[in-house]
């Protein structure tokens, strides 16, 4: 399926990609500089320096920077596509989250659940409703994703998008190396709700609400990744996997406070495409 996008245009032309190759072991590791894919500027603040905490033998760090026009959270650079995609499984929060939004709303043909970009391959205006999780955020171009989708809508039809909130308490207490939303480097763009909605506008949908979904899992994740960073004793990280039950009940205490405070780790945009 092919799509395109109307964007803003840009006040300058786009630069060309800077390459920068990095060496990891016997592997070699190729980074492209990249761009706030909404506001088409590279003008953003760092923010925060990490790595990739799900394999320790890539030690090189990444670069998360953050757009000051719109607030969309970025790698720059970012990885050859080539060289981070791969068969995952969602996280939990976004796993449980959208098995929720799914037993609400059904299991009937109209209703299509995606969960990459292989899902978005399918006859137009077939559904009535789409749930993407875990694919906006690795998508390698994010607006051609949103307009794929809307395609695959029938008019008035409605997208659900489950993707990591920048703006929620456990990525602020974490913000600087160990969130886990960064999932360095799959993770390319990250979001906060007015990033998502000038998304969603410019891929053609209307905005029906943004609000926020629980992400307990996030807690314990960002702290054991600061735990490894750190290098705490094994016996403590040992500790922590050991009571994962225990502190994830702990954990959705505090996030189920932060959701109704608007801050929950999860946003959850509900856009519709337009009638005809």
């Amino acid at each position: 399926m092919t799509a395109t996008a109307t964007a803003p245009a840009a006040t300058n032309p786009p630069a060309e990609p800077t390459h920068t190759t990095i060496t990891v072991g016997e592997a070699t590791f190729d980074l492209v500089s990249s761009e706030c894919f909404i506001c088409h500027t590279d003008d953003a603040e760092p923010i925060a320096v990490g790595q990739d905490f799900e394999d320790y033998s890539r030690a090189d760090s990444f670069l998360a920077v953050c757009c000051p026009r719109c607030g969309l959270v970025y790698l720059n650079p970012v990885p050859v596509p080539q060289q981070v995609e791969s068969p995952f499984a969602p996280d939990g929060d976004l796993r449980r989250e959208g098995d929720r939004i799914c037993r609400k709303l059904g299991n009937s043909p109209p209703v299509l659940h995606v969960r990459g970009v292989q899902d978005l391959d399918g006859p137009p205006r077939a559904y009535k409703t789409v749930l993407l999780t875990s694919t906006l955020e690795r998508a390698i171009d994010p607006l051609r994703t949103l307009v794929e989708i809307r395609q695959l809508l029938e008019p008035a039809g409605i997208a659900l998008i489950l993707t990591p909130n920048t703006e929620a308490t456990v990525c602020n207490i974490f913000r600087g190396r160990h969130w886990s939303g960064y999932n360095f480097p799959r993770h390319r763009n990250l979001f906060c709700r007015s990033a998502l909605r000038q998304a969603a506008n410019i891929a053609g949908f209307e905005i029906v609400s943004i609000g926020t979904a629980a992400a307990s899992e996030a807690w314990l994740r960002s702290m054991q990744n600061l735990m490894m960073d750190w290098r705490f004793p094994h016996w403590s990280i040992a500790t922590l996997r050991a009571g994962w039950r225990v502190a994830l009940m702990l954990a959705g205490v505090v996030e189920g406070w932060q959701q109704l405070r608007g801050k929950g780790g999860l946003l959850l945009a509900i856009v519709r495409r337009p009638a005809e």
